[in-house]
């Protein structure tokens, strides 16, 4: 389920440079992310200069498991 602002969001993301975007959280007020590689700032001051929150989140190796 979305809403229609935040379906505009994300094409206003995919409109300046993200590669692709996935709608986060329960309805009505949820989140969601765009995936930018090497364009993190870029996309965070886009977002906030629309008065949003955004955060810049990498994405690492993964679990380890060690023994």
């Amino acid at each position: 389920m979305s809403l229609p602002e935040i379906d505009a969001h994300l094409a206003d993301g995919m409109a300046v440079g993200a590669a692709g975007g996935k709608i986060n959280g329960s309805g009505c007020g949820g989140s969601f992310f765009v995936l930018c590689p090497g364009r993190g700032e870029q996309m965070q001051e886009f977002y906030q200069s629309l008065n949003l929150r955004a955060d810049i989140v990498r994405i690492g190796q993964g679990v380890e498991v060690q023994q």
